[in-house]
């Protein structure tokens, strides 16, 4: 079981947007999506997503082509947080993650999963609060537990993926790698299912220290498909990012580290 993308084209009028691009992601398996603004990314999701079609190739999850899939079957197999997620009316951030909690109406088990996302992000002492007088950053916190909650109701099916488009972009450097390290966790523990990530990453560094692999966009097309330490190069990141770079190993950890100038 997987979720792939094989050889898509997506079109916005007459522009290109995605041309000729295929990659895939197990279960059990965190790939970041990578690259300059304009590139692809966002729009590479949202089509591994279901949520626009493609005008060439296929999206597949779990061996179904999602444009086959309801949108409950979807919803059974991949939770998707993108950039921006509006709620403008006066509700509790708590009511907010329960939204995520849409095949259960066992009370034990939505109270078990808000307790369980909200201790896992730091969200407890925001439970009660209107969500539109939150923070950026503790509004995005609160939208990654809704949509790790969808993950983790018993209905939904053991090969599942979560999909992410900036989900820390407004979070302090704390609150990043606290929630980087939550998806990470679920990625690496299984006791939820096995569950797949495919995250849209602006952070090179970010990227390379949570990641199990790395798919860099340039030019609407996939330029390199690889591990951090295959693909966080000075010789990859100067041509895609048009910038002078050195890179050099984490001081902790076995990954590379970006350093721009």
């Amino acid at each position: 079981m997987a979720i792939r993308a094989n050889q898509v084209d997506v079109f916005y009028g007459r522009k290109k947007v995605l041309d000729n691009v295929s990659f895939d992601c197990q279960p059990g398996e965190f790939v970041a999506l990578c690259g300059p603004n304009g590139a692809g990314k966002s729009t590479l999701l949202k089509a591994v997503a279901g949520d626009i079609g493609v005008d060439n190739g296929d999206v597949r999850i779990n061996g179904s082509s999602v444009c086959d899939l309801t949108q409950g079957q979807q919803a059974l197999m991949r939770a998707v947080m993108p950039q921006q997620v509006d709620v403008a009316f006066n509700v509790q951030a708590s009511s907010v993650i329960e939204m995520g909690l849409l095949f259960t109406d066992d009370e034990r088990e939505r109270t078990a999963i808000v307790e369980l996302v909200s201790g896992l992000l730091r969200l407890d002492t925001l439970l009660d609060r209107s969500y539109p007088s939150l923070s950026g950053g503790e509004k995005q916190r609160v939208q990654l537990a809704r949509v790790i909650a969808q993950l983790l109701q018993s209905h939904c099916d053991n090969d599942k993926y979560l999909l992410l488009d900036e989900c820390s972009s407004a979070m302090d450097m704390a609150m990043v790698h606290l929630a980087f390290s939550v998806v990470r966790q679920l990625v690496d523990d299984g006791h939820f299912g096995n569950i797949g990530v495919v995250a849209v990453v602006h952070d090179i560094n970010i990227a390379s220290l949570y990641a199990d692999r790395i798919v860099m966009l340039h030019d609407q097309r996939i330029c390199a498909n690889g591990s951090p330490r295959q693909v966080v190069t000075a010789q990859y990141i100067e041509r895609v990012f048009n910038t002078p770079v050195s890179v050099m190993d984490h001081p902790e950890h076995a990954c590379p580290v970006v350093i721009q100038g």
